[in-house]
């Protein structure tokens, strides 16, 4: 698992030549990247102490606010989007409401992430039903802590910004996933009796769902500044580094990547 982390630099390729740096685009909302009660994420990826030939993951970071007229398959391909994490409303942080973007919005970002296994999405709450596959909505009602599996825990505990593979969900809804598509590889479970699954890379659209927003900004427990030092700013950081090695090599080919070496899909 180490060699597809980037704690080094990988071998210069067409998706990640030499000084690459990864543009994440993500759209304004109250529980966004760099907006409202998320907003330290932009500040932690822009940190060259964080991300950069300087930091723990080697790849750097540029953040873009993308606006609702720009979210097309055209628009994410012209603004040279590697990642879009998505921005969520206070209505959609309830599980089905989907205020912050439409419909046709969703199925833009859908069929970006399907054009290219480079193509990465990062979303919560309603994002993993919009994917179809037999997703179902997110509910309420994680038991603490969460708990990486052994599978999560070959980047959330062993990533390069220390462990993080422990943590409880904070904020006042604590969501859970339910039901999941058969391409989905869960990462981390709450310590419900039934272990619930609250974060999942989905194989077949190389991308990362969770269960609950919160879980990446401050009210879950992400601390404010640039700098990485609660369990949920490694978990941020570790999460990055992930989505990274997906960007510059493609998702997983298995469940089994915790095994090293492993196997990649082919980037198309």
């Amino acid at each position: 698992m180490h060699s597809f982390l980037p704690e080094d630099l990988y071998p210069d390729s067409e998706a990640c030549p030499a000084g690459k740096v990864l543009t994440v685009c993500w759209n304004p909302s109250d529980y966004s990247l760099g907006h409202g009660y998320g907003s330290s994420g932009k500040l932690k990826l822009e940190s060259q102490s964080n991300f950069g030939s300087s930091g723990p993951s080697k790849y750097g970071f540029r953040t873009y606010e993308i606006q609702a007229s720009q979210i097309t398959v055209q628009g994410l391909l012209n603004l040279g989007c590697d990642i879009f994490q998505s921005g969520l409303s206070t209505a959609d942080a309830g599980g089905w409401g989907r205020s912050a973007l439409t419909d046709a919005q969703f199925a833009e970002v859908v069929a970006w992430a399907d054009m290219s296994v480079t193509h990465v999405v990062l979303g919560a709450q309603v994002w993993a039903s919009k994917f179809g596959g037999g997703y179902g909505p997110a509910a309420t009602g994680a038991v603490n802590p969460m708990v990486a599996t052994d599978l999560g825990a070959s980047f959330i505990r062993d990533g390069p910004f220390g462990d993080a593979s422990t943590f409880s969900q904070g904020g006042s809804w604590q969501g859970t996933l339910t039901s999941l598509s058969p391409d989905a590889c869960v990462l981390i479970r709450d310590s419900s009796g039934s272990q619930k699954p609250i974060m999942v890379i989905d194989r077949k659209y190389n991308s990362v769902f969770l269960s609950d927003v919160d879980i990446l900004t401050d009210l879950g427990g992400m601390t404010s500044g640039s700098a990485v030092s609660s369990v949920n700013d490694r978990l941020f950081g570790n999460l990055y580094s992930f989505l990274t090695g997906i960007v510059c090599n493609g998702p997983p080919a298995d469940c089994e990547f915790n095994v090293d070496p492993f196997e990649i899909c082919n980037a198309a």
